[in-house]
C-alpha cells in the first residue's frame, strides 16, 4: 500500500512516498551547475537540502540514525565524489555543492547530476529522505536571483550496496 505524507520545509511542500504497489523509492535525484556563464558575468552555486522524514520516538517512530550517501556525477557521467551524512529523526542537512566538489572560482560552468540514497544501520535501503536544490546566481558578489526545486523520487536497478562501494574508496 502506498503511503504519502506532505512536508511543509521553508515555504516547500514536500511529499514523501513509503513503498509503491511494485517499486519503493530507493534515490533523491537532481540536476546540479555551478561556476561562471560563458560572459564570466554571472556565477551559480547549487545547495542541497536532504530531510530525514522519519518521525522521533516520541511521535511513534524511532530513533535510529540514517546514513545519506550523495554520488556527484559530472556531465560526461563520471563519478567525482560522494558525500556522507548522518541525519536522526526528523533531521535535515544543507550541502553546497561547489565546497563538495572543491571547485574554486573563476571557474567556467560545470553541471552535472547527483544522486542520494539513505540507508539504516543495517544497510538497507530506507525510503524516508525527502529534499529540494537551490539554485543561487550571482553578479559579482550580489544576489541577482533564486530557483527551487524538490528533488525526484526515483528507483535504481543498481545494487545501493554498489554505490556506498563507491563512497569507500
Amino acid at each position: 500500500m502506498k503511503k504519502c505524507f506532505v512536508f511543509l520545509v521553508l515555504g516547500l511542500f514536500l511529499i514523501s512516498c513509503n513503498g509503491t504497489d511494485d517499486e519503493q523509492q530507493t534515490a533523491l535525484m537532481g540536476f546540479y551547475e555551478i561556476g561562471y556563464d560563458e560572459m564570466g558575468l554571472i556565477n551559480c552555486n547549487t545547495f542541497i537540502t536532504l530531510v530525514n522524514s522519519s518521525e522521533q520516538e516520541q511521535l511513534g517512530g524511532d530513533n535510529e540514525t540514517i546514513m545519506v550517501y550523495t554520488f556527484f556525477f559530472d556531465d560526461n557521467e563520471e563519478f567525482l565524489v560522494c558525500h556522507r551524512e548522518e541525519l536522526t529523526p526528523d533531521d535535515m542537512a544543507s550541502l553546497n555543492v561547489q565546497q563538495i566538489l572543491q571547485i574554486q572560482l573563476p571557474v567556467k560552468s560545470r553541471s552535472g547530476v547527483f544522486k542520494s540514497i539513505a540507508v539504516d544501520s543495517s544497510d538497507q535501503v530506507i525510503s524516508t529522505l525527502v529534499g529540494f536544490q537551490t539554485k543561487k546566481y550571482f553578479k559579482e558578489k550580489e544576489l541577482i536571483s533564486v530557483s527551487e526545486a524538490g528533488l525526484l523520487a526515483t528507483t535504481s536497478k543498481v545494487e545501493p550496496k554498489v554505490f556506498m562501494s563507491l563512497c569507500k574508496k
